[in-house]
């Protein structure tokens, strides 16, 4: 689920970059249809598996969900991230499924909440994960982490550029984008 999930961010976050490369419509659809969709359902099934382990292993299932104020990496905290990035990502997946919601004003507030889903798959992966220790998927961890990094920089590098933007412009821009106060 992390590795498909993973490539869902870093070929959005990369957009541009990659379609100047490959200028092809199937491209966009491995972002919008295939690794979303496979990611979300490993994702979804890898949830259910945990449930159904539970529920076998005559543990409590509610309270293992609901977070938990003693620490914040305790393994409720840490499957609770989990389950509100698979709300987000998934409700951004159905959502973008409609024509015509993609260039609505809400909509790039609401598609940026993936790179926070993104961060909490990621911690949730790195310290809980059942291949957490192995060093393949710890530097998997830290490969997809540095792709989105880049790809968010590029992106907002991509519009300032465009805009020829001065730094206040461009708070402007982010404010309204946003749908905050300049600070």
């Amino acid at each position: 689920a992390f590795i498909f999930i993973g490539i869902t961010v870093f070929t959005g976050a990369l957009r541009s970059f990659l379609v100047s490369f490959y200028k092809s419509a199937e491209f966009w659809e491995l972002h919008t249809k295939w690794t979303s969709s496979v990611g979300i359902g490993m994702a979804i099934s890898h949830f259910l598996i945990y449930l159904l382990y539970q529920s076998r292993l005559r543990l409590p299932i509610i309270s293992s969900l609901l977070p938990s104020a003693d620490e914040f990496l305790a393994r409720n905290n840490l499957i609770f991230m989990a389950i509100l990035a698979l709300f987000v990502v998934t409700v951004n997946a159905i959502i973008a499924r409609f024509p015509g919601i993609t260039g609505k004003v809400w909509w790039r507030p609401v598609h940026i909440l993936n790179y926070a889903a993104f961060g909490l798959i990621l911690v949730h992966s790195f310290f809980i994960g059942t291949d957490s220790g192995n060093l393949s998927f710890r530097s998997l961890y830290f490969f997809f982490l540095a792709l989105a990094v880049f790809g968010m920089v590029y992106r907002v590098y991509k519009v300032v550029q465009k805009q020829k933007m001065t730094p206040t412009t461009f708070q402007k821009l982010l404010a309204k984008v946003t749908a905050g106060p300049i600070v």
